[in-house]
């Protein structure tokens, strides 16, 4: 997807068609497992995904990238517009989540803790290869994890 998007740009002569990778860390989950126990923590991962798999663009993608990351793909979105859609997606999911845990997981000690994460963003520039996407959004990440409940948008 990321090829077949750099190339739609080149291709359009468009610059500001392009592809954001977000990588959302989940803050704080070592906290609910040890609080509540692991079961728990799987709790909040499943809704995470739960949320994030009904909310999304059809044409975006997410997925697990491992532990208490996820990552998401925004094809054809301008960094500008990723962090707006991430912002919305911010308040969206603490909203929603803690009604979803309590019905859905039947959970009501979890259910009254304030989940928070933390993205970073990058998009598709410069770079020549996919990993290095991932190390510019990684790097944006983990200045986020610094604050916690944060948005980073990598350096063009």
């Amino acid at each position: 997807m990321a090829v077949q998007s750099h190339n739609y740009n080149r291709r359009e002569g468009e610059k500001a068609k392009n592809l954001c990778l977000v990588l959302l860390d989940v803050d704080r989950l070592k906290y609910y497992n040890d609080t509540y126990n692991y079961v728990c923590g799987d709790v909040v991962l499943k809704a995470l995904g739960s949320y994030f798999s009904a909310h999304l663009r059809e044409t975006d993608v997410f997925g697990r990238w491992g532990g208490d990351e996820f990552v998401i793909l925004l094809p054809l979105t301008e960094t500008q517009t990723a962090f707006e859609i991430m912002s919305n997606h911010v308040k969206s999911f603490s909203r929603v989540t803690p009604i979803a845990i309590k019905k859905k997981y039947h959970n009501t000690q979890l259910a009254k803790e304030v989940i928070t994460f933390s993205f970073g963003i990058a998009s598709l520039g410069k770079e020549k290869t996919i990993q290095a996407l991932v190390n510019k959004a990684n790097k944006s990440l983990q200045l986020a994890k610094k604050q916690k409940n944060a948005i980073v948008m990598a350096k063009k």
